[in-house]
């Protein structure tokens, strides 16, 4: 059986528990501390954008969570079961197609504007969860993130 990762926003952290086991990690950071720190409001811009990655990438290092393959990460976080994907009845997402969300969000930061036709959301703590799935699933090796 694959590991799976049950992923929590706290309000001052963000969780990596494992279903099975008791083991447990975090990074202190969270989508709301992020987005307060980095865009109030509106959409990113492209400094903003890069400022944030780099506080994420920090907080992975500082959490001393070393790339490996972990399998599979599942939620109930409405910031991020409300992505295209993990609202449907499929559930779920790879982690290219996180990417692909997140190149939506990049292309709005580099527009200044969030596009008519994005798909991926580019504003507040809803973006900001988004780039640290984003960053996670890249920096620790998750393969997948599920709605459950």
């Amino acid at each position: 059986m694959a590991a799976l990762t049950r992923l929590v926003f706290d309000a001052e952290r963000t969780l990596f528990n494992e279903t099975v086991g008791s083991a447990s990690s975090s990074i202190a950071i969270t989508p709301h501390s992020l987005a307060a720190r980095h865009w109030h409001e509106g959409v990113p811009s492209p400094l903003q954008l890069e400022m944030a990655i780099d506080d994420v990438e920090t907080a992975l290092m500082k959490g001393r969570l070393a790339h490996a393959a972990r399998g599979a990460l599942t939620t109930t976080e409405p910031l991020l079961i409300s992505l295209p994907g993990l609202n449907t009845a499929r559930r779920c997402l790879g982690r290219n197609e996180v990417e692909l969300l997140f190149e939506h969000l990049a292309s709005a930061a580099f527009a200044g504007h969030q596009p008519m036709a994005s798909v991926a959301p580019t504003r507040g703590p809803p973006a900001a969860a988004l780039l640290i799935l984003r960053e996670c699933m890249h920096h620790l090796g998750f393969e997948t993130i599920s709605a459950r």
